[in-house]
């Protein structure tokens, strides 16, 4: 893509793998608290119904019997379908958070671009020692208009994801608040104090950036309205001026 206001992202990589790197961290420790909790299938567990005795329970038994009540309530217990709803539940899981990193990867590339944008031309255009051509601010218009092609094809599919993500969250978030607080206090112990906490706190971390990200491609593309409302008399042109009522309207 040949755009002549940016710079290298020198930070992308490592700002990607640090995200991905603590989100995925988070989850699965997370994910762990929640089978040493609620789920063990480490150890030997207690009967979790009135058919499961503790001598006849295994740690299979007892996770699909605590982690599937509604299909264990109809739907017996054996290798197949304990296999099936665990994975099942591991890929429900791990989606959302995988579904939230795509998103935040993506916005992140995204408004750096934008952001490169702007502030190449500050320095370009608008700094003291600054000395621009007639073809410098139309070449910004046509930069920006180029970030803002690219923006508009993601947006078709980034769009939906963020709002799905924001549902999921906020829906998650209440549930925690509304529904796991009390049901898990009747547990009483340490690990199920952790695991709750974090649980919350996990949902609403992934939450925020989500949004943070995001809106930050929004504020970069539309910083540009700042440069360009500097423009001098004399290198105003048509393409400064389409810029500005686009970014406006």
């Amino acid at each position: 893509m040949d755009i002549h206001f940016t710079k290298p992202d020198k930070r992308l990589f490592r700002d990607v793998n640090l995200i991905a790197g603590i989100v995925m961290a988070s989850a699965i420790l997370e994910n762990a608290f929640w089978h040493a909790a609620l789920s063990p299938i480490i150890e030997k567990a207690k009967a979790t119904n009135n058919t499961m005795t503790a001598e006849n329970s295994s740690p299979w038994k007892n996770n699909y019997g605590r982690a599937q009540i509604m299909w264990a309530s109809f739907l017996p217990e054996n290798f197949i379908t304990a296999s099936l709803m665990f994975l099942s539940n591991k890929l429900a899981f791990y989606s959302w958070n995988f579904m939230d990193l795509f998103i935040v990867v993506l916005a992140r590339a995204m408004y750096f671009k934008f952001k490169a944008l702007c502030l190449q031309a500050k320095s370009e255009l608008l700094s003291t020692n600054a000395s621009p051509d007639v073809g410098s601010w139309p070449q910004l218009a046509k930069d920006h208009q180029k970030l803002r092609a690219i923006l508009e094809n993601i947006n078709g599919f980034l769009s939906p994801l963020i709002f799905l993500s924001y549902g999921m969250n906020i829906y998650w978030i209440s549930i925690h608040m509304h529904y796991g607080f009390g049901y898990l206090e009747t547990y009483g112990n340490e690990i199920i104090i952790v695991y709750k906490y974090w649980s919350l706190f996990h949902v609403i971390a992934r939450a925020i950036l989500v949004n943070v990200v995001a809106a930050n491609v929004n504020y970069w593309a539309h910083h540009a309205v700042s440069i360009f409302s500097k423009c001098p008399e004399e290198f105003y042109v048509s393409q400064a001026s389409a810029a500005i009522i686009r970014l406006y309207f």
